[in-house]
């Protein structure tokens, strides 16, 4: 490449003309990449932002949904549990009545009557038995309910975690490309001109 020089007029001095445009042509280059990476920065910064808010925002969601099921699960536990605990008592008051006059009726006889008392006793032991098999019946039932809800309530959070995360992933992978795209272009523009 040939080089233009030309004197000062005033101090006679040889001035490069062809690398004094070279120089400003490079600052102009470096200045526009420059601008154009801050602002491509500044957009990457704002969606991180806003991804950030997005979080947050599923984050107090996921709260609000936590503190619904946990009202629904304590009413549906307490209608088992009130449910299960008056027919446990019905049962229990109407074999109690039997069981009473049963025993008034074997009463008379002390043999029969003795006979009637272990009776009287194993059966309420049984009923006692029965009512705090239904109530663990009940808890466990409710336990493995609530379980069921959160578990898929978190499946569902985790999955739209994972979508934001690997959408954001690829915006940074694809800004990341045209960066380095940009410096690319930059890197053979000043071989270019040094040649």
């Amino acid at each position: 490449m040939s080089k233009t020089n030309i004197k000062c007029p005033n101090c006679g001095a040889d001035i490069k003309v062809d690398e004094i445009f070279e120089h400003q042509a490079e600052e102009k280059f470096r200045t526009e990449y420059e601008s154009r990476l801050a602002e491509q920065i500044a957009a990457l910064n704002k969606k991180k932002e806003e991804a950030a808010k997005e979080v947050l925002i599923l984050k107090r969601m996921k709260e609000d949904q936590d503190d619904i099921i946990r009202k629904k699960l304590e009413e549906e536990r307490t209608k088992l549990k009130s449910e299960a605990f008056f027919l446990a008592k019905k049962d229990v008051e109407f074999e109690m009545l039997k069981i009473k006059q049963e025993n008034e009726i074997k009463s008379k006889e002390n043999l029969q009557l003795k006979k009637k008392e272990v009776e009287i006793l194993n059966k309420e032991r049984q009923l006692k038995d029965k009512a705090d098999q239904m109530e663990l019946d009940v808890e466990r039932m409710m336990i493995d309910k609530e379980k069921q809800i959160q578990e898929k309530t978190v499946r569902r959070e985790q999955e739209k975690s994972e979508l934001k995360r690997i959408e954001f992933e690829n915006q940074l992978m694809d800004q990341q490309k045209r960066s380095r795209s940009l410096r690319e272009k930059k890197l053979k523009c000043r071989i270019t001109n040094r040649s």
